[in-house]
C-alpha cells in the first residue's frame, strides 16, 4: 500500500500544471485576455514549453513539465508590451501572479534619475559609455514607437553603437539605436515600465590630438556627471568638479544640458593588480579593463560596494580648484 501511495503521489506532481493569474498593475485587478507564452532557457536556446491565455478571472494553467534544473519565464502580452515574469526552479508553480500595465503614449511621470558618461582613451579609439537611469513613478508603462521613449545625441564619427537595456526586476535586453530625421539623434523603442529602467549605451571615436570631445545632452531633468579614469582629467566651458570616487579616484565632472566640449588631459593610470591576500576573487583577466571600474567609477549598484557616486557627489561641495578654462581653438600647422 505504500509503494502504490508513493507512485500515485509521485505522478500527481508529474501532472501538476502550472498556474497563476495574470494581474494588471494599473488597476489593480486580473486581467483577461492575455496571452502567454512558457518559455525555458536551454543550451540550445530558449524552448517553448506553451502558450494560454488569461480567462475572465485573469486565470491561466499550462500541463508543461519544466525541468527542474532552470527557471521558467511568463512572457505575456498586453497592448503590444511583453512582459516577463521569472520563475525560479525552487518556488512554487501553482498561483503564480504575473504583473502587467496599460501602456500609454505620455511621458508624464517619466524622468531621468540620473545619468553617467564615461569616457576612456584606448589605444586606438576614446570608447564612450553612457548610464541613463529613467525612473517611471507612474502605474502605467510609457510606450511611444513613433518618437520613441529615450533619444540620445550621436556624434557623427561614432562607431560600434551598441544599446543595453534592463527594465525593472528583469533580465537585461539589447535594443538598436534607431535612426531619427536629424542624423545627430537616436531613439530607443522601448517600453518603460512603473518603477526605474537603465539604459547603458556604447560607442567607439577617433582618438583626434588634442584629445576632445562634443556631445550633447538632451534632457533637463536629472543629474550628469562626467567622468575620467585616474590620471586623466577635464578641461571645458561649465564644468564642476566633484570630489573623486574614493575607491579609484577617478575624477567626476558636473556638466549642465545642451552642448559641451572637453579637453581630455594626462595620462591614465594603470590598472591596479588585484591583491591576492585579500579575498576576492581575480576575475581581470576574463574582462575588458572598463569592467573591472564599472561599478566603482559610475557608484550604482551593490549594496556591498561602496555609497553611491551620485548620491555623494549630490551631497559633497565641490573640491576647490583652479578655474576651467574653455578649450582654445588647436592652431593649424
Amino acid at each position: 500500500m505504500k509503494h502504490i501511495a508513493l507512485f500515485a503521489l509521485l505522478a500527481s506532481f508529474a501532472n501538476a500544471a502550472i498556474t497563476g493569474t495574470v494581474v494588471n498593475g494599473t488597476t489593480g485587478k486580473p486581467q483577461a485576455g492575455v496571452a502567454i507564452n512558457l518559455v525555458q532557457p536551454t543550451q540550445q536556446g530558449m524552448e517553448q514549453l506553451g502558450t494560454a491565455t488569461s480567462g475572465a478571472d485573469g486565470t491561466f494553467s499550462f500541463a508543461a513539465t519544466p525541468a527542474a534544473t532552470a527557471p521558467v519565464l511568463f512572457q505575456a502580452t498586453h497592448q503590444t508590451v511583453v512582459y516577463t515574469t521569472m520563475l525560479q526552479p525552487n518556488q512554487p508553480q501553482t498561483n503564480v501572479q504575473v504583473l502587467i500595465y496599460d501602456s500609454s503614449a505620455s511621458r508624464e511621470g517619466v524622468s531621468v534619475d540620473r545619468h553617467g558618461i564615461l569616457l576612456e582613451p584606448t589605444d586606438k579609439n576614446l570608447m564612450i559609455r553612457e548610464f541613463i537611469f529613467l525612473t517611471n513613478k507612474t502605474k502605467t508603462t510609457y510606450a511611444d514607437a513613433a518618437n520613441g521613449t529615450y533619444r540620445f545625441f550621436v556624434p557623427k564619427d561614432a562607431a560600434q553603437i551598441t544599446v543595453t537595456i534592463t527594465p525593472p526586476s528583469s533580465m537585461a535586453v539589447t535594443r538598436p539605436a534607431e535612426k531619427t530625421s536629424d542624423p545627430k539623434y537616436r531613439k530607443i523603442d522601448f517600453p518603460i515600465r512603473p518603477g526605474q529602467t537603465q539604459i547603458e549605451l556604447q560607442w567607439a571615436m577617433p582618438l583626434t590630438d588634442p584629445l576632445t570631445y562634443t556631445g550633447e545632452i538632451l534632457h533637463n531633468d536629472g543629474e550628469t556627471r562626467l567622468i575620467v579614469p585616474k590620471g586623466l582629467a577635464l578641461e571645458g566651458e561649465g564644468l564642476e568638479s566633484f570630489a573623486p570616487e574614493p575607491r579609484t579616484q577617478s575624477p567626476i565632472y558636473g556638466v549642465k544640458p545642451g552642448v559641451f566640449t572637453v579637453k581630455v588631459t594626462g595620462k591614465a593610470a594603470p590598472v591596479e593588480p588585484e591583491d591576492p591576500d585579500s579575498g576576492s576573487p581575480d576575475t581581470r583577466a576574463h574582462r575588458p579593463r572598463i569592467y573591472d571600474r564599472y561599478w566603482w567609477i559610475m557608484g550604482f549598484g551593490l549594496a556591498i560596494m561602496a555609497v553611491s557616486l551620485f548620491a555623494m557627489a549630490s551631497r559633497s561641495v565641490p573640491v576647490p580648484a583652479k578655474p576651467v578654462a574653455a578649450i582654445k581653438p588647436a592652431k593649424k600647422k
